[in-house]
């Protein structure tokens, strides 16, 4: 069973895939019947595509984590760099939705906010 811890966005992301990777037993369960009909609702509600886009956002975060949490090489000269090509692929797309674009910039900002770069 997977836990979701709210402060870890990795947590999130492995639930959101998890979520995308059983949509059809999530929504068998939805129509099964045995569920209260608010869970129901809920589950028949999810938007597989905003699923999809959120975890491709969190994605550029997990590929940034393991990079720079490598044991067995030196990853301190990519910090900058990789701060660098998260804020680019936070940057809005004329293809984003509206809920994308809003994370994007929510994301962008907490990134610019406590990831910092100074002499």
């Amino acid at each position: 069973m997977l836990e979701c811890v709210v402060t870890r966005w990795n947590s999130v992301l492995i639930m959101i895939k998890s979520v995308c990777d059983n949509i059809d037993d999530v929504r068998a369960l939805a129509a099964s019947g045995n569920v209260s009909k608010n869970l129901a609702r809920g589950l028949v509600d999810v938007s597989e595509s905003l699923l999809a886009d959120i975890a491709n956002v969190l994605a550029f975060f997990d590929a940034a984590t393991k990079l720079l949490s490598d044991d067995h090489k030196p990853t301190l000269h990519l910090v900058v760099a990789t701060l660098y090509k998260l804020k680019s692929e936070l940057a809005s797309l004329p293809t984003d939705s509206v809920v994308i674009k809003q994370f994007k910039e929510h994301l962008r900002t907490h990134l610019s906010k406590y990831a910092t770069a100074t002499d």
